[in-house]
């Protein structure tokens, strides 16, 4: 994992990022020192690139496709926001690193919804029904009049509840419905239909019915990939006065088909605001002035309290016992809520008067408080029984709006860490 801290306000922004790379090696995690996490575009513009989670998008690492974009570039664009969708269009026409097609691509992605459906209703009918692309499946409804009715409700009712799942997914906002659509002709979605349910497995509504919904499976995350990157674009566009940030999660890159979202923006005119978009839990603990864990302890204290108290004064009888359970029941929600509200008012108050101070700094005085935060990060994670997932050197880096990009600790490849 990563540790990172982003601090906007009015004057700019600072960032800072631990150098070391987690990787999974079987069973267990192997960490590799120096790798860069943040990236600077070439002058004139005025943006820094923060990386967590994945290191490579299309099996390449994330720098070759930032470095490109960056080439690519010329005058500076009005947002920062424009920034994160140019490097989305960009990568529409220059992805690379996979060798198929996007059709095949589209074909895959279509045929693992189909093969859902199909599974579910295989395990749902009668051991010993042929699957729903067999032919056999003809003759086995003609000997089984009973079970081709209950095949054909499984079947309506599967269907219906995917195609249900599907529309109440988020969409993706770079591969729209429309975009779905129109790489996903309905000749094509016929097609695959038919490969995977033969025409008695259907019925002809049901049919048409799946064809139209089939570019949902495209457009739509029905699923968390494994191998999602975060990505974090910040500073000043050619029309912003202030510093903005745009937090973005990108999934897989195919030409016109980019699966990702943007999580959120942010914007220095407000006021002083703290980004950590990978660990957080030690600075969230300080920032907030009480410790993550601690908090998360206290329901669970209250619920042993309450139910010892509880077990030690039950009255006979099932009847007396049940009344007991649920006046503690409701006695312990509140409690809980209680405390939660208690807690809420309390780190509000306390990271106000914090983020009072943030909003009113200059750039040197943020891009300690951003050091410190992620060192602060690093330690607690040395600290912990498990092995640590972030740590090495620190970069450190700002944006403001008449220096533009300025690095402060840097690690160029292949030496040590680069003090300015």
């Amino acid at each position: 994992m990563t540790t990172q801290v982003l601090i906007f306000n009015k004057n700019g922004v600072a960032v800072a990022s631990d150098s070391v790379l987690t990787i999974e090696n079987g069973n267990s995690l192997k960490t590799l020192p120096n790798s860069r996490k943040i990236y600077d575009l070439p002058t004139p513009h005025k943006i820094l690139v923060l990386q967590s989670g994945s290191v490579e998008l299309n099996d390449l690492p994330i720098e070759i496709y930032l470095v490109k974009w960056g080439q690519s570039l010329t005058d500076q664009l009005p947002t920062t926001r424009d920034y994160a969708l140019n490097f989305v269009s960009w990568l529409g026409e220059n992805c690379v690193g996979i060798d198929e097609k996007p059709e095949i691509k589209i074909k895959e992605t279509v045929e693992d919804f189909l093969i859902g459906i199909a599974n579910q209703v295989g395990g749902l009918v009668e051991e010993g029904c042929p699957a729903s692309w067999d032919p056999d499946l003809e003759s086995y409804f003609k000997s089984n009049p009973v079970l081709a009715k209950n095949y054909a409700k499984v079947m309506k009712k599967v269907i219906e509840a995917e195609i249900r799942r599907a529309e109440d997914s988020y969409e993706f906002p770079f591969f729209t419905d429309e975009t779905a659509r129109r790489m996903l002709p309905p000749v094509l979605a016929n097609e695959l239909v038919a490969e995977w349910f033969c025409e008695k497995a259907i019925s002809p509504n049901l049919r048409q019915k799946l064809v139209a919904a089939l570019p949902l499976s495209l457009s739509r995350r029905v699923a968390t990939h494994n191998s999602q990157m975060n990505l974090v674009f910040a500073g000043f566009g050619g029309n912003n006065m202030t510093s903005q940030g745009i937090n973005m999660v990108l999934e897989r890159a195919h030409s016109q088909m980019i699966q990702g979202w943007i999580v959120k923006e942010y914007n220095g005119y407000t006021g002083g605001t703290i980004v950590y978009p990978a660990q957080r839990q030690a600075m969230r603990s300080f920032l907030n002035g009480y410790h993550d864990r601690l908090f998360e302890l206290i329901p669970q204290y209250v619920k042993e309290m309450l139910e010892e108290h509880t077990n030690s004064k039950l009255e006979p009888g099932r009847v007396a016992t049940a009344k007991k359970q649920v006046e503690t029941d409701e006695l312990r929600a509140y409690l809980v809520e209680e405390l939660q509200s208690k807690f809420d008012i309390f780190a509000q108050n306390h990271y106000s008067t914090f983020i009072d101070t943030i909003s009113v700094m200059d750039v040197s005085g943020m891009i300690e408080i951003a050091e410190s935060l992620a060192g602060m990060e690093i330690l607690s994670g040395h600290n912990s029984s498990s092995t640590p997932t972030s740590g090495g050197l620190i970069e450190v880096a700002s944006v403001d709006l008449r220096s533009g990009v300025r690095w402060h600790k840097k690690i160029p490849l292949g030496s040590q860490l680069e003090v300015r």
